[in-house]
């Protein structure tokens, strides 16, 4: 074989080329974020666009970690503190809006005459907390009483010490060391007491030989929980 034909042909080096583009490309072509464009999309889009496409995903996605459905505005707030060049919040309500029409957010039902819609959450959310319900209802009846119902108000007020519960941080004790469900749910918002409740419960399981572990999605609040509940806490990745 000669030197000469040993030589790339044209379009072999074409296709060369061809498949360097692609391959430096692909990964600004390619989006593993559903919230934001990808492929061509992208090229149709305004820089400001895609920025605020960004800035609407990143908001989701810090709201849907503390959350399974927040408030429209609180996306919008969220967003526009990240301080992405040129975004507004007309830019932001136009995403919001783009992403309900296309499915990628649910829109919570709403009663307002306008129509408004003041909560969305997203379909992973969606799924998450029916899995959740689901795994409630297979647990009925599979777990164990851990404080006797005879019992369970004066076991909670001596593991509550100084920190006197309120009726609903009561209830909620009494549920948990009560029931034979393998699972219970107690659900509050931010400051109602549930780590202070969940302290009461963890010193009565411990009376009887188990250990409470807490888990939550971030570091931070997971270090919260286990000051403030006294029991061994880590994040649900580790």
């Amino acid at each position: 074989t000669s030197g000469l034909d040993a030589q790339p042909r044209p379009m072999e080096r074409l296709g060369d080329v061809l498949a360097n583009i692609r391959e430096s490309l692909g990964e600004w072509f390619r989006s593993a974020d559903p919230l934001v464009a990808s492929g061509l999309d992208r090229l149709r889009i305004a820089p400001v666009d895609l920025r605020a496409q960004h800035a609407v995903a990143s908001a989701i996605r810090i709201h849907a970690q503390r959350e399974a459905a927040f408030a429209v505005p609180d996306i919008t707030r969220t967003a526009l503190d990240l301080g992405l060049k040129g975004v507004t919040a007309a830019h932001v309500d136009a995403r919001v809006s783009e992403l309900i029409r296309n499915e990628k957010l649910i829109p919570g039902k709403e009663d307002r005459i306008d129509g408004v819609v003041t909560h969305v959450t997203t379909p992973e959310a969606l799924a998450t907390e029916r899995g959740i319900l689901a795994e409630i209802e297979r647990g009925k009846g599979e777990g164990r009483v851990i404080v006797s119902a005879d019992t369970v108000i004066e076991r909670i007020n001596a593991a509550s010490g100084d920190k006197e519960l309120n009726a609903g941080q009561m209830a909620a004790a009494t549920m948990a060391l009560t029931s034979a469900d393998r699972i219970v749910a107690v659900q509050g918002v931010s400051g109602a007491g549930k780590s202070t409740m969940l302290a009461s419960v963890a010193r009565n399981v411990e009376q009887e030989g188990g250990k409470v572990v807490g888990l939550a999605l971030m570091k931070a609040t997971a270090d919260r929980l286990g000051a403030e509940a006294g029991i061994e806490s880590r994040t649900v990745s580790s």
